[in-house]
């Protein structure tokens, strides 16, 4: 703590983050998973878990040992994951066999565990937890809340098939707060999101608007659209219309669009982001409350009518679910 900070683009701080890194690898016992050191709290790892590895609607095994177990459950459900509970006894913890059976009911994306419950000190057994889920569910995600047990419990995540690990740098790693660590197996990392569906969604969205934004009558800046990028579209006014015109009447509909940049042209064009979770939560409706911003009050501001121009956002197209 006494140190002076080391910029994270200093030639000295790769050499030292990759020694983190392998020997974040030696305390989990494992070779090939991925160690992720994120600033945050410990339970920040149930946030990573929930939106990278699970999506809504998929059923998550929770095995419930205390304050823990709820809270990883509620922040499951907050992300829509149907929660199936395994709850014990105070001081207790739920056995093999309510495992098995639990296990047995349906197909879980995922099992949680919390290792140690710290507000009732009990210690799960992950690696038979383990063995129970590698013979009746395989295909689940073992996943373990490590926060009070990485560095004092033993865990061998190679060895026990365990998929999923975070804990905290504060407990018993015994390194200044403000670090959630988590490390995934190589089938965790296969498991997680595709980045191909991602891209591809991107570039449907993408060709939505600008398609959109064409038959508004309106002109890109770059020549091309095969040269156009995929989570943005810069586009110019109509002729006539301003930055003032424009922006301000958009913002009042809920809808934030930006003025140019560019030294040469910046007056003369606005951008559009379409990124993130305007395009992977459809429901959300972004696109077409931008588009519906952008007709009415372009019409208002005295341009064509485009009451008449038939929008592709107006027919239904199947977006790749992320």
């Amino acid at each position: 703590m006494s140190t002076l900070a080391t910029s994270h683009v200093s030639p000295t701080f790769i050499p030292i983050f990759g020694e983190v890194i392998e020997l974040l690898r030696k305390i989990f016992c494992t070779e090939k998973s991925q160690p992720f050191v994120v600033s945050g709290s410990g339970t920040l790892g149930w946030d990573m878990v929930a939106s990278n590895l699970i999506e809504s609607d998929e059923d998550v095994l929770v095995l419930n040992t205390g304050y823990f177990g709820d809270s990883f459950a509620d922040c499951l459900q907050t992300y829509g994951v149907k929660v199936t509970q395994v709850k014990a006894d105070i001081g207790d913890r739920p056995s093999l066999e309510e495992i098995r059976q639990a296990l047995t009911t349906k197909k879980f994306k995922a099992i949680t565990i919390t290792h140690v419950d710290t507000s009732t000190g009990v210690l799960s057994d992950i690696k038979a937890i383990s063995n129970l889920v590698q013979q009746i569910s395989p295909e689940t995600l073992v996943i373990v809340d490590g926060v009070c047990s990485v560095g004092s419990e033993e865990i061998r995540m190679d060895e026990w098939n365990i998929d999923i690990v975070l804990t905290a740098s504060q407990k018993a790693l015994g390194v200044p707060p403000g670090l959630c660590i988590l490390i995934a197996s190589e089938r965790a990392m296969i498991n997680s999101r595709p980045l191909e569906l991602r891209f591809q969604q991107h570039k449907e969205v993408s060709n939505r608007i600008k398609n959109s934004l064409e038959e508004l009558g309106l002109k890109f800046v770059p020549k091309h659209r095969e040269i156009a990028a995929n989570g943005m579209t810069a586009v110019y006014y109509p002729e006539g219309v301003k930055a003032t015109d424009l922006i301000p009447k958009v913002a009042e509909q809920g809808v934030v669009i930006a003025g140019g940049l560019h030294k040469v042209i910046g007056p003369k064009y606005f951008r559009v982001g379409h990124m993130g979770i305007s395009v992977t939560e459809p429901e959300r409706k972004h696109v077409e409350k931008t588009i519906e911003a952008l007709r009415g009050n372009l019409k208002d501001l005295g341009c064509k009518d485009f009451q008449k121009s038939k929008l592709i956002w107006d027919q239904p197209i199947a977006l790749s679910k992320l």
